[in-house]
């Protein structure tokens, strides 16, 4: 049986394709694609390559990145910037804690949250640690004031708890440091320390106050959750102590 195709296409008209249903030609199949339309496959490959790219992209959305999506969306429901890589924010504030490199970062215009990679501290440390850390500008003029974590874990305040340091008061098992006493002391009885869970640290420096949180994970919980301390630790602050 011999079928006769003739198209209306302007690309294929006059012309006739002999197609035999028991042995389909070889020649049959050249001169249809010599004759078809350059637009017509461009047009499927394309949409190939955009369904594969969204499918990956979904993948990777759920399954690589799930967290820092959901990091992302709270951030847009709450008014504040996510910034990745170089992109990310880098605070003047941390310039004390010497080098470092931000990994991620969130801020509005009251409050940074970011997460930062730090070299290790000690000849002994063989790779870079990741710290979570929280921004909130009070005022004032603090000299470095340090409160460590109840529970003892390691902070990235460590680092500034050098010879010029030294232990003035323990509240409720937390060490507090100070470079001066008067603010040492007024932080002790404002009660700004009691509002920080055991496992976070809080240090006062210039007019900055910053919450290490590295023990937590960095996600839109603990974001939530550092993001209301952080404001209950600042309403706390003695004002005479910052200088106002």
């Amino acid at each position: 049986m011999t079928l006769y195709l003739s198209a209306g296409h302007p690309a294929l008209v006059n012309m006739v394709c002999a197609v035999d249903t028991a042995a389909f030609s070889f020649e049959s199949v050249r001169l249809w694609l010599i004759h078809w339309p350059p637009a017509i496959p461009l047009t499927i490959a394309l949409m190939l390559a955009a369904s594969a790219a969204v499918y990956a992209a979904l993948v990777h959305r759920w399954t690589v990145w799930p967290r820092r999506e959901d990091l992302r969306q709270w951030a847009w429901r709450n008014g504040m910037h996510m910034r990745l890589g170089r992109r990310a924010r880098q605070p003047r504030a941390l310039d004390v804690l010497g080098e470092y490199r931000a990994v991620v970062s969130l801020h509005d215009r009251d409050i940074t949250m970011v997460r930062i990679e730090c070299p290790p501290a000690g000849e002994d440390g063989t790779r870079p640690r990741m710290w979570n850390l929280v921004i909130r500008r009070v005022g004032g003029d603090w000299p470095v004031t340090c409160a460590r974590p109840a529970a003892g874990q390691e902070s990235v305040f460590d680092r500034l708890l050098g010879g010029e340091m030294y232990t003035t008061w323990s509240l409720d098992g937390r060490p507090l440091y100070g470079a001066q006493c008067l603010p040492t002391r007024a932080l002790k009885q404002s009660g700004a320390c009691e509002v920080l869970p055991g496992d976070v640290a809080m240090l006062l420096c210039g007019a900055y106050l910053l919450l290490d949180f590295s023990s937590r994970p960095f996600d839109e919980v603990e974001a939530a959750r550092m993001r209301l301390i952080a404001a209950q630790a600042a309403a706390r602050l003695p004002a005479e102590a910052q200088g106002q």
